[in-house]
């Protein structure tokens, strides 16, 4: 489901991730650790195309991650940065519907169902309790 293969980014000159390879199959819980400054988030980054990788090559479902239109890979992979901006406090559940945006029309709103679907998926995360938890709270 997803490949990378030796995928190496720098900040100017300064390598963040080096030459990372690694096979992940659907379904797949995985733990990614290291210590601080280990290229955890750059490597996030680079799966969530947030920035793209200076070597090496990522593919998700068998197709290179930037062959994918946008708003159907939007539909397949998110990203949540770890420090969510404070200048728009956002509830769990808010978050959550946030991912509901590539299944929109261009101006189309989240509708009750919507709202709905991402209450089923907080409480298949044993999560429903943090719904209404502001993300700066937790």
């Amino acid at each position: 489901m997803l490949e990378i293969r030796g995928v190496s980014f720098s900040y100017d000159s300064v390598a963040a991730v080096r030459d990372v390879t690694a096979s992940i199959g659907s379904k797949q819980l995985i733990a990614l650790t290291g210590p601080n400054g280990s290229g955890k988030s750059t490597l996030l980054k680079m799966l969530a195309r947030v920035q793209a990788a200076d070597a090496g090559s990522i593919e998700f479902e068998g197709r290179g991650i930037r062959e994918w239109p946008p708003k159907e890979y939007a539909k397949r992979v998110a990203y949540l940065p770890q420090d969510p901006d404070p200048t728009f406090p956002m509830r769990a559940l808010d978050v959550v519907v946030s991912g509901r945006a590539p299944f929109l029309g261009r101006f189309e709103w989240e509708s009750d169902a919507d709202y709905q679907e991402a209450a089923r998926a907080l409480a298949m995360c044993d999560a429903s309790n943090l719904g209404d938890r502001y993300l700066d709270e937790m």
